[in-house]
């Protein structure tokens, strides 16, 4: 197989990898997406709440969630609004809204940070906080809407699920302790559960496309070194007794005239150096200067400026081609 046939195979393999990546990293979403539908005959928007975690301790930081499904021929998205209480608890910041497009629905998801370390987030509950624990239920959370078929606005309540704040400091503890830091508990139920950035199952995906390619590039690599060194370049050497009627000087403008070369970047800088020292014992220091500069010019002279030389080279020296000795 050729070097370019393979280097054809190996983009055609990198390009299925990244089309298995991408299939693999949006199956989640397609799923969520389809999720979402709503069936002809049911309410037009579908709401639902969410707190998590669920059970926390004093101070703690809790993520509440209202996801609203609509169909879109039916409401349009952009005539919903969300009104939620969640006093004594407070907002971190302004609420995050994200939305999510299906083929005929749209899910309208809006979070809110919570947090609330005042007294007022302290039970008046006598059995709440003798048990050093309360049971909070938020307000209603209020989805309003427009109806597409007759433009009325309609409104949806949707309840919170129960929050179980635990005491940080224990009153029963503290009696009987007096002020001993060992009323201090910790409850592992409130820590949040771990997550992923990415799923276990796309990231193997991710690290066997990255080896696959690796190895692909790795290979090029070694093919195309191989192919150079299978092709020893043609060297000058002045210091070689010259072959039977060709003398260095022939040779070395021959080399500046072959556009065959593979890799002679430093023959072709010993020919011009040889060229120009020829040229300056014949008189001519304008070319034998414009020789020498090339050859010690960046980047490697092309083909086309040796030749130049080489073209001028050889009438400017004349007889000297055939009397010239190494």
């Amino acid at each position: 197989m050729s070097s370019r046939a393979f280097i054809r195979v190996a983009l055609v393999l990198i390009a299925v990898l990244g089309i298995l990546v991408v299939a693999v990293s949006t199956r989640g979403r397609w799923h969520d997406a389809g999720q979402g539908s709503v069936a002809e005959g049911e309410p037009a928007v579908r709401a639902r709440t969410d707190i998590t975690p669920r059970i926390v301790l004093f101070g703690d930081t809790v993520t509440a969630l209202v996801e609203v499904t609509l169909a879109r021929d039916r409401v349009d998205p952009d005539s919903v609004r969300v009104q939620t209480d969640f006093a004594p608890w407070r907002p971190l910041g302004e609420p995050q809204h994200a939305r999510t497009d299906g083929e005929s629905t749209t899910s309208l998801r809006t979070s809110y940070l919570l947090r609330c370390v005042t007294n007022r987030c302290i039970s008046d509950d006598a059995a709440a906080v003798q048990n050093d624990t309360e049971v909070l239920v938020f307000e209603q959370a209020k989805v309003t809407y427009t109806d597409a078929a007759d433009a009325s606005r309609v409104s949806l309540e949707v309840p919170w699920p129960r929050l179980t704040v635990g005491a940080r400091f224990s009153a029963r503890d503290a009696l009987s302790a007096g002020a001993s830091t060992s009323g201090w508990r910790v409850d592992l139920l409130s820590l949040p559960a771990f997550s992923y950035r990415l799923t276990p199952g796309l990231l193997l995906a991710l690290l066997l496309a990255a080896g696959i390619v690796l190895a692909i590039v790795g290979g090029v690599f070694v093919r195309l070194a191989r192919r150079r060194r299978g092709a020893p370049p043609a060297r000058v050497d002045a210091t070689e007794p010259p072959t039977a009627g060709v003398t260095p000087l022939d040779r070395a403008l021959a080399l500046l005239e072959d556009s065959t070369r593979v890799d002679g970047a430093a023959d072709q800088r010993r020919a011009l150096e040889l060229v120009a020292a020829a040229l300056e014992g014949r008189g001519d220091p304008r070319l034998a200067r414009e020789s020498r500069t090339l050859a010690w010019s960046e980047p490697i002279p092309n083909i086309r400026e040796t030749n130049g030389v080489a073209a001028r080279a050889r009438p400017a020296l004349g007889k000297e081609l055939h009397e010239h000795v190494a």
